[in-house]
């Protein structure tokens, strides 16, 4: 089957908001839909729910390692031209069809879209994604800011369309971490496409609920101290294709200095065995934030 389109989604336990997920992508057989279901607790559910779609794969793992390894696992089987993500939790707009087709003969590397948030239960607008969508607003009359907003402050996967034969050809996959997987994968594809394109229509729509990653870590050492190797894995990339950004540096610092989330330790405990000085953090720190400041890029 030559497929234009495939959309891979990591599932875990959710299997009615997969359906949710899964209801809204268009039953085609130019789209190539793979669920990849990372050890969830009963598979008979979500076997149910993917049956229901003719084109919807579902892989099965006992691995349990996150949502990083379930995408790479499907990045494995994928086939379709160009390559869309999804969150099982979430789901697309009524224009998915209408703006992949729209766009499916570009030249560009990659699409960017806009995307709305919702919470999950009611539906209702949710204020999570305000600051990228003013910023889009902001920079889309600036070919260079949009540009740099899109290549690497866009860190989540979805809201976008990739090529294929950019992945591959840079071999790009995500961190199989348990939080931030997908910082590392968004940036360096954004950094390797020769050209992007944008397009402001809603493609995406991003639920908040209980339960969720974003809730589940909510800030314990753990976390900080998984951030931190995420962070610092993108900063290590961004220094060898110079990049002028410094996320790890921002974060650890924010990290550092708020007292009293009693995270000092860690961070000062991975700068050490790292060789970073809290001087070479606040150099680097504020000339991000000079950077951003010239050329009008702000988060």
């Amino acid at each position: 089957m030559d497929y234009l389109f495939t959309i891979i989604i990591p599932h875990k336990n959710i299997p009615h908001l997969l359906s949710r997920c899964l209801s809204s992508i268009p039953d085609r057989s130019d789209i190539q839909v793979i669920v990849i279901d990372d050890a969830s607790d009963s598979t008979d559910e979500v076997k149910n729910v993917c049956s229901q779609y003719e084109n919807t794969e579902l892989l099965l793992t006992n691995d349990n390692c996150g949502a990083g390894f379930a995408r790479n696992k499907g990045l494995e089987r994928a086939e379709g031209k160009w390559i869309l993500f999804a969150d099982a939790d979430d789901f697309f707009s009524p224009h998915l069809l209408d703006l992949i087709t729209n766009h499916y003969t570009d030249k560009a590397d990659i699409v960017y879209f806009g995307s709305e948030s919702i919470y999950s239960e009611s539906l209702a607008p949710s204020p999570k994604l305000d600051n990228r969508k003013k910023a889009l607003k902001k920079y889309s009359s600036s070919p260079r800011r949009i540009e740099e907003f899109c290549r690497y402050y866009q860190t989540e996967p979805w809201g976008k369309m990739i090529k294929r034969s950019l992945i591959e050809k840079h071999h790009v996959r995500f961190d199989e971490t348990p939080l931030a997987n997908d910082f590392y994968f968004s940036v360096a594809t954004g950094y390797f496409a020769e050209t992007i394109a944008f397009d402001n229509q809603t493609i995406y729509m991003y639920t908040e609920r209980e339960g969720s990653l974003s809730h589940k870590y909510s800030g314990d050492g753990t976390t900080v101290l998984t951030r931190l190797k995420v962070y610092k894995h993108v900063q290590d990339f961004f220094d060898e294709h110079k990049i002028p950004y410094a996320p790890f540096y921002r974060y650890s610092l924010s990290e550092y200095l708020n007292k009293e989330s009693g995270f000092s330790d860690t961070v000062k405990d991975f700068w050490d065995k790292n060789s970073i000085s809290f001087i070479k953090v606040l150099f680097r720190y504020t000339k991000d934030k000079l950077y951003q400041y010239t050329f009008g890029v702000h988060l």
